[in-house]
């Protein structure tokens, strides 16, 4: 959530054709907005930093709902973190001048696979131990525990092999003076203990891939209840919070933190020359008649077979290279020279992506929970147009796509707009300045995206958590005696329920009174969880949350 008080940029605001936009004079760019985001813009301007986010929430809700103030807040952010409208000052991830030589243990249920998320998680790891000093947690096995335990000490990482049996604590291996605990696993039990049983601050990394797989989806949101106010999640997609966003009341624990990318690496290459190759590699010389198009599926098999069978029945004249293996199967008996596929599941793979993608005429790819963000920047750096569809634009490439929006559903199938994805891909294909524009703005943004500044951003967030952990490592229900009794109201002639704080005899509602009971056990985001429960009020829920969060910061003014 974007924090005030903020410095505006100089800015120039307009309306053409019934849209509104916003010219940022410093960047000297234009960003279309809708009409919340123009009035706290208005605000920013009329109070500039003496803005508070409780004069957003009042001075627009008589004209807004809050949550949709809160969504909007969210893109605000966004927008901010790319440097946008406002001054990087107050940055979401701005270094927090605090000693360095953090010391953080990494969970993860991987270990010399090599498969696509686990090559992520070893970059991660590497650039991290550059930074920190890193601790692994690693399953003990009788036969490699030696071997795999001298690969990660070659990059600078401290194994530490653990018993998986019952009759071994989690406990023991947590280093002494651990800052951080970073999980890298995605629907693991043994995560929980350490999200409940010490006052470590706890991030979470949720990898796009994964979130195909509905357990996983379910895992992450059982995990989001069990977050404490000095945890997090941490996505590797700007699109994830915008799913979780209907499911969970706030969405302020979800961290944007894409993986880095090798730019030196994923670069554009000679198109015809990369045909010619990508030709001789699949024996299909069919690819050099018509226009090559990339498409990743990023769903279950069965929606990304009938998302090809659309596009193919609509385009006809066009080929096509599926970045999916899994498809292959499907359409392997009909024949079709028309569609090639090329897997990205292991480093070899890796090694010609470059190539491959450098081939294509353009690429479309769906921002929807299962596709791979990290796919979507490289694609970027390699210069490729891209038509994006899905839930939000990818904060990720800004502006430089051609987007095209669907509802996310908890339950209903994915909409397929192949209507609109056919008049991009040929309004792109007879319009080469359009594909330049695309191609060098986002691999100009995706320039910024390094491993480097990937795990810079996980130790700022542990910075920052570790100076609010304080906050929360009190005994509240010691502080927070209730007492609840019933009396009966004379002028309403009823009996009401009410709660006290105790020794004070400080008067609460029945809600508010809950909430105190419970701190000394569950977490704020639990709390809140049942609030929405007992008050059917999102309004209500969150405003209880936040007078508890202002009380805790009162009777401990020193804990920062």
């Amino acid at each position: 959530m974007i924090e005030f008080s903020r410095e505006l940029h100089e800015i120039i605001k307009f309306n053409l054709d019934g849209e509104k936009y916003v010219v940022d004079m410093e960047e000297g760019l234009v960003i279309p907005v809708d009409e919340i985001i123009w009035d706290i813009l208005d605000l920013c301007s009329s109070y500039g930093r003496d803005l508070k986010m409780d004069q957003v929430t009042k001075n627009l809700r008589s004209k807004y709902k809050h949550s949709r103030i809160n969504e909007s807040m969210i893109r605000l952010s966004r927008i901010a973190e790319m440097g946008l409208l406002f001054s990087p000052a107050k940055s979401e991830f701005e270094p927090i001048n605090v000693p360095e030589g953090l010391k953080i243990l990494v969970i993860a249920d991987f270990l010399g696979q090599r498969a696509f998320i686990d090559s992520l998680n070893y970059c991660l790891l590497r650039s991290l131990a550059n930074h920190a000093e890193v601790y692994l947690a690693i399953p003990e096995r009788e036969v490699k525990r030696e071997e795999d335990g001298e690969e990660f000490r070659s990059f600078g990482i401290k194994p530490i092999f653990y018993k998986v049996d019952r009759t071994y604590s989690p406990a023991k291996v947590v280093p002494h003076g651990c800052d951080g605990i970073l999980i890298l696993s995605t629907a693991s039990a043994f995560e929980y203990f350490f999200m409940r049983f010490n006052s470590i601050p706890v991030l979470l990394r949720v990898y796009n891939e994964t979130l195909v797989n509905d357990a996983v989806v379910n895992a992450t949101l059982e995990k989001y209840f069990a977050l404490r106010g000095y945890d997090a999640l941490i996505c590797d997609s700007s699109w994830i919070s915008a799913f979780f966003s209907q499911i969970v009341p706030d969405v302020r624990c979800f961290y944007n933190i894409p993986c880095g990318v090798d730019i030196e690496f994923f670069r554009p290459m000679d198109k015809l020359e990369s045909k010619r190759k990508l030709i001789q590699a699949l024996g299909n010389e069919f690819l050099l008649e018509k226009p090559l198009i990339g498409i990743v599926p990023g769903l279950n098999p069965r929606d990304g077979k009938l998302l090809l069978q659309k596009l193919l029945a609509t385009n006809p004249d066009l080929n096509w290279l599926v970045v999916d293996p899994i498809l292959e199967r499907y359409f392997k008996k009909t024949g079709d020279k028309r569609i090639s596929f090329f897997s990205v599941l292991n480093l070899q793979d890796k090694e010609v992506s470059p190539l491959v993608f450098s081939a294509l005429d353009l690429a479309i790819f769906p921002a929807i929970l299962g596709s791979s963000g990290t796919l979507l920047l490289e694609m970027a750096a390699c210069g490729i147009p891209l038509i994006v569809w899905g839930y939000s634009k990818p904060v990720e490439i800004g502006d430089f796509c051609l987007f095209i929006h669907v509802e996310s559903s908890l339950f209903d199938r994915v909409t397929f707009p192949i209507e609109s994805i056919s008049e991009n891909i040929n309004f792109l294909l007879g319009n080469q300045n359009e594909r330049e524009k695309l191609s060098e703005g986002a691999r100009k943004l995706v320039s910024s995206y390094t491993w480097d500044v990937t795990s810079q951003q996980v130790l700022d967030l542990f910075r920052r958590f570790n100076l609010k952990r304080n906050l929360h490592l009190k005994d509240t229900s010691s502080d927070f005696p209730i007492l609840f009794s019933k009396h009966y109201n004379t002028a309403q002639g009823k009996v009401e329920s009410h709660a006290f704080e105790m020794p004070y005899f400080f008067q609460y509602d029945i809600e508010k009174g809950i909430a105190l009971t419970l701190l000394g056990k569950h977490t704020l985001t639990e709390i809140r969880a049942l609030l929405m429960h007992i008050c059917r009020e999102q309004e209500r829920a969150n405003q209880i949350i936040e007078e508890i969060a202002e009380d805790m910061i009162l009777s401990d003014p020193n804990c920062f």
